[in-house]
């Protein structure tokens, strides 16, 4: 065989390749082991069940919860490496559960992992933190012990529980209960054992929202409870919360402040949650400016899925808030890829459709749900960033991930739909699992449906691993 006929397939084959590559590079992002196309579409037993997030086990399966907001019941799913169900947990690899006392609204929840970094199955743990609907809101807590699928018996009897938090902020006045809206936003890990929940009041008498952040004991009960503020910044949605080497607790979030809004990174007495100090801010200089959910990183290090508006023609851009001790730098993150490189997308903006998380090789992974002109929930974006130093050495987006650092995909399920559309598609959260993140969501069946199946989808962040690495 002469040379020019060795070379010729070879060149057809990196043609075809470069075509296939143009637009969103999905493949380059997602882990195609996992299913066969990076997503798994949960079976039709869980449909109406909202995964609220993810924790990774030693041996490299991942648990997924999930809620079916209105029959009340809670569902542990373990899924393989390979993204099968894994049939050694509870004999088909799903285990449903009363979740009890109200309906729970998966828009206003978190979820945290713990035990998770050993070999000892039965220590992993998921703090779900929720907002629940009643005769006013109230905040839901339930530790879930992922090794048989339950509740913790150590945590509040055995079962979740309910805190009127908005109620205990803003008590009754003259016998008058306001009923002020709790959004929950976030749940952390805090000192002793303890968690650290962070909401968002709204409808209380000042008309205007109020952060808030709550110490909740290693049993469930609420230790204390604060709506944070200082002279010139007052808090306005708070999404994470850490215990500092001084035991006092950072807490970040939304604030109003000189010049508009923005974002404010405070540093809080440990024990009564009382103000101390504003470590850092900055306005967003009168534009639209919301933080989204955050993730701890570990050595002080925490990120947050921030949106901006602006002047592009869906009007908002991502942002990647990374928190060093009492340190914040905001990353501006690349522009959303159009879906399928032919259809523009933008953030969705919607709550809970943001999130920021941790990657392999000091790194972070940003992602969020899009809309199109016709499709309020069209599908999913992503970026990564590699971290630097918090001195010279920058956090910038990774060029080597999809273009430029980022990405946009979305499941292809094409029945009932026209050409150039797609399902509705939600996404709901982002967790680190080993050299890669899992995304949680719901999709619907077809165009035209509400999202009614849950899914999970595995994005690739081992970049060293990658077929055409440069």
């Amino acid at each position: 065989m002469s040379i020019l006929a060795f070379r010729l397939p070879a060149a057809l084959l990196a043609l075809a390749a470069c075509i296939a590559s143009t637009g969103a590079r999905a493949a380059d992002v997602l882990d195609l082991r996992f299913d066969g196309d990076g997503f798994r579409v949960l079976p039709a037993t869980l449909n109406g069940y909202v995964p609220l997030g993810s924790c990774p086990h030693a041996n490299g399966s991942v648990s997924v919860v999930a809620v079916h907001p209105t029959s009340v019941q809670l569902a542990v799913i373990r899924l393989t490496a390979t993204g099968a169900l894994d049939g050694g947990f509870s004999g088909d690899g799903i285990h449903t559960f009363p979740a009890l006392r109200s309906v729970i609204n998966p828009a206003f929840s978190s979820t945290a992992c713990a035990g998770m970094g050993n070999a000892d199955p039965a220590d992993d743990r998921m703090m779900v933190a929720a907002s629940a609907t009643g005769s006013y809101d109230f905040a839901y807590l339930a530790l879930v012990d992922l090794n048989v699928g339950g509740f913790d018996s150590a945590f509040f009897l055995g079962g979740p529980n309910s805190v009127d938090l908005s109620g205990l902020a803003y008590p009754p006045v003259g016998g008058v209960h306001p009923y002020p809206n709790t959004r929950v936003r976030g749940v952390f890990g805090g000192a002793n054992g303890e968690w650290l929940l962070v909401a968002q009041i709204d409808g209380h008498s000042s008309g205007v929202p109020r952060g808030l952040v709550a110490r909740i004991g290693a049993a469930g009960g609420l230790q204390a409870i604060a709506s944070p503020s200082l002279s010139g910044y007052d808090s306005l949605d708070l999404v994470s919360a850490r215990v500092g080497g001084d035991g006092d607790i950072r807490v970040l979030g939304d604030f109003a402040m000189a010049g508009g809004s923005g974002w404010g990174l405070m540093r809080v007495n440990g024990s009564t949650l009382a103000a101390v100090s504003m470590s850092a801010s900055d306005s967003a200089g009168g534009a639209w400016w919301r933080t989204f959910k955050a993730r701890h990183l570990g050595g002080g290090v925490s990120v947050a899925g921030a949106l901006i508006g602006d002047a592009s023609p869906f009007g908002l851009a991502p942002r990647l808030l990374v928190v060093r001790g009492d340190n914040v730098r905001v990353v501006n993150l690349p522009a959303v890829p159009a879906l399928d490189g032919v259809t523009a997308a933008g953030a969705l903006g919607l709550e809970g459709s943001v999130a920021a998380t941790g990657a392999a090789g000091n790194r972070a992974v940003f992602a969020m749900g899009l809309r199109t002109v016709d499709n309020s929930n069209a599908g999913f974006y992503a970026a990564l960033v590699q971290l630097g130093d918090g001195g010279a050495l920058p956090d910038s987006p990774d060029p080597h991930f999809g273009s430029n650092g980022a990405a946009s995909f979305l499941l292809h399920e094409a029945a009932a739909c026209a050409p150039g559309q797609a399902p509705a598609q939600q996404f709901m959260n982002i967790a680190s699992w080993g050299a890669a993140t899992t995304l949680v969501g719901t999709a619907a069946s077809s165009c035209g449906q509400a999202p009614t199946s849950a899914l999970v989808a595995r994005i690739d962040t081992d970049l060293l691993l990658r077929d055409g690495f440069e």
